[in-house]
């Protein structure tokens, strides 16, 4: 994607992220069935440029994005060529259940620079549902 400025993926992205949901604005407290939920999922840290493109509407998706930091914007772009402003996502911001698995109903764009965690709703779905205690 244009403007993306690094990417990593390792281990100590997952921990990272478990960290990360853990302080505010989050604040969550995981069990150990949570945290080993999490320590099994590919976990990947990106980084973008202001004023780059993220995910464009219209595109497949198949991605769990977590702000990590800075400001982003979400639009869609109208059939009359207007464009309409949904959000301005930052820290903490979840991005990508309601495109569930299929494609982007709008465009995520960095206003500042930004980090996001990106995880996988498929490996995030098989996850969740290896938990027997999950309802």
């Amino acid at each position: 994607m244009s403007g993306e400025m690094s990417m990593a993926v390792n281990a100590d992205d997952a921990k990272t992220l478990r960290h990360f949901l853990a302080s505010p604005p989050i604040g969550a407290v995981l069990d150990d069935g949570e945290n080993e939920t999490l320590h099994a999922l590919p976990v990947t840290v990106k980084n973008f440029a202001p004023h780059s493109v993220v995910s464009s509407q219209g595109d497949w998706a198949n991605s769990l994005h977590i702000i990590r930091s800075g400001w982003g914007c979400t639009y869609r772009d109208l059939a009359d060529g207007d464009r309409q402003i949904l959000d301005f996502p930052m820290r903490g911001d979840f991005l990508g259940f309601r495109t569930g698995i299929g494609f982007n109903y709008y465009t995520l764009i960095a206003v500042t620079e930004l980090s996001v965690f990106e995880l996988s709703l498929d490996h995030l779905t098989e996850r969740l549902a290896a938990r027997r205690d999950w309802p």
